[in-house]
């Protein structure tokens, strides 16, 4: 069975997309003026511990394109995720799966962004003592409608 979106199912699906072209746009526009060797790994105090190429970024991009993907192929056929669908809630249970789906891809997509923008940030010198802000903002960012979503799939009976 699959599951048609309504307006907001839309409006969430357009931004996950817009966001993912976003990053590409920053890292294609970025990478090649960046130097060969870039930050990419920060300790809790925002202190870089570990570099690498500058083309990281990019797959970093490909990592949120497969979850983009994935995400996508299961708003869309929310079957294939199966937990306690049953004949008397299976509708119910494929729409709140795929509204789960299209929102939290919208925060993942969201959170590649906030990382590609980071980097650059710490590659140009700025301050990155605010990593562990930026996991502490992030994580809540994917796990509260995904918390959301799990508890109003687990009342459909």
């Amino acid at each position: 069975m699959k599951i048609k979106g309504n307006k907001n199912d839309k409006i969430w699906e357009s931004i996950a997309l817009l966001l993912l072209a976003i990053n590409a746009l920053i890292i294609a526009v970025t990478v090649p003026i960046l130097p060969d060797i870039i930050p990419i790994h920060f300790d809790s105090t925002g202190k870089v511990d570990n570099y690498g190429s500058k083309y990281i970024l990019w797959v970093l991009f490909v990592i949120a394109v497969f979850v983009y993907s994935l995400m996508t192929v299961i708003s869309f056929n929310p079957g294939l995720y199966k937990s306690r669908m049953t004949g008397n809630n299976i509708e119910e249970q494929y729409r709140l799966t795929a509204k789960m789906t299209r929102t939290v891809k919208t925060f993942v997509n969201l959170f590649f962004v906030i990382v590609t923008v980071f980097v650059l940030q710490s590659v140009q010198g700025k301050d990155t003592e605010y990593s562990l802000y930026l996991f502490l903002l992030s994580f809540p960012l994917i796990m509260i409608p995904t918390l959301y979503y799990v508890v109003k799939l687990g009342k459909v009976r």
